[in-house]
Order: C-alpha cells, then sequence, then structure tokens
C-alpha cells in the first residue's frame, strides 16, 4: 500500500493544524546507498498509521516534543 494516510484515521482539525498527508521509509544501507519504500504491505501501513496518528496528536500537543 502506497505511505498515504487513510482518511478516516484523522479526527476532524481546526484548519491552523498540520497533519501528515503521506510517508515514506527512508532507508539507509551500510554501503553508504539510500533508498526509499513507498509501498509496503497493508498491514505494515495500518501499523505505520495508527503510530503516525498517535505522533500528531503528541505534536499538537507538545510542539516542541
Amino acid at each position: 500500500m502506497l505511505g498515504i494516510k487513510k482518511e478516516g484515521s484523522q479526527e476532524p482539525s481546526p484548519r491552523s493544524r498540520k497533519t501528515i498527508k503521506g510517508w515514506a521509509l527512508n532507508l539507509a544501507w551500510s554501503d553508504g546507498t539510500e533508498e526509499i519504500l513507498i509501498d509496503v504491505p497493508d498491514d505494515v501501513a495500518e501499523n505505520i498509521d495508527n503510530y503516525l496518528t498517535e505522533y500528531e496528536s503528541k505534536k499538537w500537543y507538545y510542539p516542541y516534543w
């Protein structure tokens, strides 16, 4: 699944609140190369979406966290 948060995973928010519109995994390999993953299995994407939703909430209440 492409790393775009599902619309239903966000609570309604004021216009000024910053929200995550998408995500990707940035891999840094031991040989110095980098790779960006945007296509991950649905069960993995769901866990990442849940984590990022919680992270958004913490950033809203604790902006310097």
